[in-house]
């Protein structure tokens, strides 16, 4: 499927512009040789396709497991569509995904096969933004040194553009191109990708240097960054694709357990982490008995977290995530209009599960995270040893930190080495950045680091000074190697087979296991793994499962295996602690220890801390264990059940817009096509562990279409955003069942506008039934135009959510009836227009009676707007009165 192409000059002469690119690629069933069900892939601003919009390209898929190359032959899908041939791996490989081409083209970037399949991804990560400069670049080496032993990257231009591992240098016009055109600001550092058309692909970190303004260069590139073909060192001029992934900024991260397992219960208890799971814990279940609440806290967490992302003191607390939609619409929902909305309350129960999850696998804790960036200066103060440790001080420049004393980590893992305290000082070549962390590359090595775009989790130290004071006390941690790479063998279809899984979550589920019952330091003997080992050696678990996992790691971009043999000894070594102390002949074995994590797997469970705890087992003393179940020992299954459906909502949003018939027919074929893509979505990620890959997919590829519906015409006449958006609302809505999730898919940032912009309106006339149960309500009274004060509010009913009306009225004389008192629910056709806890002067009628505990009250009642016009009043009444049969 061709790929949607724009191209915006920024000069007559097309030395300089914008590409803007959308692509469909339909997914081709390989085994089954016909289109798969899978919903299509919708990738957004890609080298691949900025660089080929007219070739056809198709997404060839097949069981992570499969072992027959024949799978991936050459296929031809239809007489309409051209020969399709195995070119590259896509960006999901690890799913069975590769790309396919009517013309291979990645040899010409890539030169060895095997590079297309590790570095294939690099062509289609979806960036921010593409630009093209004709541009006077240099290529580099980081590696360079002079004779002093100084960093020399470009030998033949007799300059140091002060490039590192996978990070460039470019001059200020070309930054501010990149990341703001017109801007004058440099710019903080940030992700790319670049490629030079049937040349080179590159990929890395790039910042602002004024040597390169100095020298007349755009772009300072290093070898490092070129992940395919290589250029000599030099100067070169050509028309470069720059594609923007994302610039360096202060994030939020969370500690995960892979780092709460080096530290005891006890530890995290002194430093009040304990303390704070439980007041979190405690304050959540008081709010689980209404929906307003729910949304009111976890709209209270978002609002702290994005206050801290912002403030200099760095102790990150927060249990708050990122930005998203649902609470996106909170905010701007100042009325309350959408809180009972089935889309809104599906959120939120996604949120509560995240919020436990949280809670049970990091404690609740967050960090800040920075994206890495080279700094040698920074070396002057420390050693490398022989075997790869850092001696000396251990310093970095983070401006948007205070200095002082931080921990330092990073995910995944390897052992407690990869937790360790550095020192923030201002100096250095970054000190007027943001978003980073800067520090010599043999530092940032030492955590498993480079820096291509990779970041590191900091919390200042002292607000934890006993995990400070635990990591102090760390004994000296393994020494893991990155070992180099080695190519994968044989034809493009073996290698593709031989890339699609890793074990990075067999060797991180070992290192649990072991950490957990504290076995890390016995020795096993590891068996030989020629060419690899050619003899059996002794070894430390903890030495052993740490090396494995930085080779697991590093397995989507080597060959180099994992010692499978070694693993399952230590696995055969940890299942035999955990079998019984005898045998059936009564001889003793193993030792009874459990093992086992199950909290590890559970976490990937869709039903973990949705509609039951975790699972853990009660015996285990380990502080995840512990940690889960302290989680699990507040959690309770939230019931969100609202009395409200997708239909009433209808009017509720874009009423005073319009659409044409052409607008709905159009959305309606639209929501049904969406219906069908994500049910098989939503199939695949409940046969799938809970993978929500599939859902995002159809997600982005629905938002994706958003150009194309705006650009649509009907007797040549183009139709606003607005009323595209009050269409899809329209047709999303007159539903029997679901939640309306399709229009928040396309539509979500005209919605929140919309509910930005809302006006208090009028709702004329209001239907409340269930009045018979209101304090205030006699045998056969009859209500007929009194004026009365009303309110909306939440009221638990069966067990379900709804909205109700409270009323004040001055002619009551007993003390007991003053003040606001419940009336009734609001009827259906008004229940998803009045915003919760509106107050307004309203008269009341009565309009149905009915008999109650062996009296007749009335029952329903009409609230009219204070200036609607009295002989409609009285009309509208006498309708209802005629109508009810029951009206005495």
């Amino acid at each position: 499927m061709p790929t949607d192409f724009k191209n915006e000059l920024y000069f007559s002469d097309a030395t300089a512009g914008e590409l803007t690119t959308i692509t469909t690629l339909k997914v081709w069933d390989c085994k089954a040789k016909k289109w798969a069900s899978t919903p299509p892939v919708v990738l957004r601003n890609t080298l691949l396709f900025a660089m080929y919009p007219r070739l056809t390209f198709t997404i060839g898929e097949i069981d992570k497991n499969e072992t027959n190359l024949n799978l991936l032959n050459p296929f031809k899908p239809s007489d309409s569509c051209p020969k399709q041939y195995l070119d590259l791996a896509s960006n999901s490989r690890n799913h069975g995904r590769f790309t396919f081409s009517e013309k291979p083209i990645g040899k010409l970037y890539y030169g060895e096969d095997w590079k297309r399949i590790i570095y294939g991804s690099i062509v289609h990560t979806g960036c921010k933004k593409l630009t093209y400069y004709v541009s006077n670049y240099a290529i580099t080496d980081d590696e360079n040194r002079d004779e002093d032993g100084d960093q020399y990257d470009c030998p033949p231009l007799g300059i140091n553009f002060q490039t590192g591992d996978s990070h460039g240098k470019c001059n200020s016009e070309l930054i501010n191109l990149i990341e703001n055109f017109g801007n004058l600001n440099a710019g903080n550092p940030l992700q790319f990708r670049t490629a030079l058309f049937g040349k080179w692909i590159g990929k890395g970190t790039v910042a602002y240097n004024t040597t390169c303004d100095d020298n007349d260069i755009d772009f300072a590139q290093p070898l490092s960054s070129m992940k395919g073909n290589k250029l000599p060192l030099g100067r070169y001029e050509g028309k470069i694709l720059y594609g923007k992934v994302f610039t360096a900024e202060k994030r939020s991260a969370k500690g995960g357990w892979m780092l709460f397992q080096w530290f005891s219960f006890e530890t995290l208890e002194k430093d009040r982490i304990i303390t704070q799971i439980i007041k979190r814990c405690e304050k959540i279940i008081k709010a689980y008995d209404n929906i307003q609440e729910l949304a009111k806290f976890l709209k209270v967490e978002q609002d702290s977290g994005e206050a801290q992302l912002s403030n200099p003191d760095d102790g990150f607390t927060s249990v708050a995530e990122y930005e998203n939609m649902m609470i996106r619409i909170i905010r701007a929902d100042k009325r309350g209009l959408l809180l009972l909305h089935p889309y809104v309350v599906r959120r939120i129960e996604q949120r509560l599960q995240s919020y436990w999850l949280n809670l049970a696998k990091s404690a609740g804790m967050k960090f800040f995270s920075v994206m890495t960036m080279p700094d040698e200066h920074f070396a002057k103060y420390y050693t490398v040893n022989a075997d790869g440790r850092i001696v000396g001080d251990k310093l970095f420049c983070a401006p948007d930190f205070q200095e002082g004393l931080y921990i330092v980590f990073c995910n995944p893992m390897r052992h407690w080495g990869d937790v360790q305290l550095w020192r923030n000082v201002y100096e250095g070549d970054y000190l007027g950045d943001t978003g980073i962390l800067a520090t010599g590359k043999d530092l940032l090595l030492s955590l498993g680091r480079d820096t291509d775009g990779d970041y590191v989790q900091i919390a200042f130290a002292n607000h934890y000074p006993h995990i400070k004071d635990a990591i102090m006390a760390f004994d000296e941690s393994p020494v893991t190697k990155k070992l180099p790479k080695v190519p994968l063998k044989g034809d493009l279809r073996k290698i593709a087979l031989g890339s699609m899984n890793d074990l990075t979550g067999v060797v991180a589920s070992l290192l649990g296991r072991s950490t957990a019952v504290n076995v890390g330091y016995h020795v096993l003997e590891i068996p030989a793994f020629p060419p690899y080992q050619s003899e059996p050696e002794e070894r430390r678990i903890i030495d052993f499962l740490s090396q494995e996992l930085q080779i697991a790691v590093d397995s989507i971009k080597s060959a180099y295996p994992n010692h499978t043999k070694g693993l399952d000894v230590v696995k055969g070594y940890l299942d035999d602690l955990g079998a019984p102390t005898v045998n059936e002949d009564g001889e003793p074995i193993g030792s009874g220890i459990n093992t086992n994590i199950p909290w590890l797997a559970d976490f990937k469970n869709p039903d973990c801390y949705k509609t039951r705890p975790c699972a853990v087992d009660e015996d285990a003393t380990d502080t995840i264990s512990r940690l889960v179940r302290l989680v699990n020992s507040y959690f309770t299954a939230p019931s969100l059940s609202v009395n409200t459906d997708a239909r009433d909502y209808v009017d509720t949003l874009f009423s005073d817009v319009e659409p044409t018939q052409f607008q709905l027919n159009y959305a309606l074929s639209q929501r049904n096509e969406y219906w069908a893509e994500m049910k098989i979505a939503n199939d695949w990620k409940n046969n799938n562990e809970g993978d929500t890959t599939k859902i995002r997919e159809v997600s982005q590829r629905f938002k994706a279409s958003l150009n194309t519906v705006l650009e649509l015409t009907d007797n040549g006449e183009l139709f606003t955003a607005e009323s595209w958006a009050s269409a899809y609302w329209k047709v999303s809505h007159m539903v029997n069942s679901g939640d309306a999730g399709f229009v928040f898919a396309i539509f979500p940032d005209e919605i929140i506008m919309e509910l930005q912009n809302m006006k208090d309106k009028v709702f004329s006339m209001i239907e409340v039934y269930a009045v018979q149960f209101s304090p205030i309500n006699k045998h056969k009274w009859e209500w007929n135009g009194e004026d009365v004060m009303t309110r909306v509010y939440l009221k638990n009913i069966n067990g379900k959510q709804g909205k109700a009306v409270e009323f004040q009225w001055n002619g009551v004389t007993n003390p007991k009836f003053f003040g606001f008192q419940h009336l009734g629910m609001i009827g259906q056709k008004t229940r998803g227009q009045i915003a919760i806890g509106e107050t307004k002067k309203m008269k009341i009628y009565t309009i149905r009676f009915k008999l109650h505990q062996g009296q007749i009250f009335n029952s329903s009642v009409l609230l009219f707007e204070m200036d609607y016009p009295q002989d409609e009043i009285n009309k509208i009444v006498e309708y209802f009165r005629n109508k009810n049969s029951y009206y005495l």
